[in-house]
């Protein structure tokens, strides 16, 4: 592969070699700094739940309004499943947005501690991860949520 003045690329490169060294440093340090405005700035806000009358709201990042009218599966995990596809994002013990599950699926995830139960929800459009703080805050809420669900029967 030449250029218009018939010189070979590896000769153009060879001959700026300083330039090419400083824009790929440039480059790696523009990645590691969006890497690290990700891990460090992004996620590490808990998620809020907030449960009225006919509602489960959750605030956070890509937060979410569940209306208790479409949940049509609703389960307590003893843990979450394992992430297949991270597309969502880990930080600790925060996992948060759409990530692949195993024996799940896609899976919208809302969980302030991934090392405690985790309440499984499915609607008819979406399935859903949320786990609190710790397990008795997840296990009342799943109760309430028991209590509020109109039965599909």
């Amino acid at each position: 592969m030449t250029t218009k003045e018939n010189k070979p690329i590896v000769m153009i490169i060879k001959e700026n070699k300083p330039i090419v060294i400083l824009l790929s440093c440039a480059f790696v340090f523009f990645l590691s700094f969006l890497v690290f405005i990700n891990i460090m700035v992004v996620p590490n806000k808990k998620f809020d739940i907030t449960l009225t009358k006919n509602t489960l709201d959750i605030t956070g990042k890509n937060g979410v309004n569940l209306n208790l009218d479409n949940i049509i599966e609703l389960n307590l995990l003893n843990s979450a499943p394992s992430i297949i596809l991270n597309g969502g994002g880990q930080n600790g013990n925060i996992i948060y947005g759409h990530n692949y599950m195993k024996n799940l699926g896609f899976t919208e995830c809302y969980i302030n501690n991934a090392k405690g139960k985790v309440i499984y929800i499915k609607t008819t459009t979406n399935q859903f991860l949320i786990g609190l703080d710790n397990n008795t805050l997840t296990q009342n809420l799943y109760n309430k949520l028991l209590s509020d669900v109109p039965s599909k029967s």
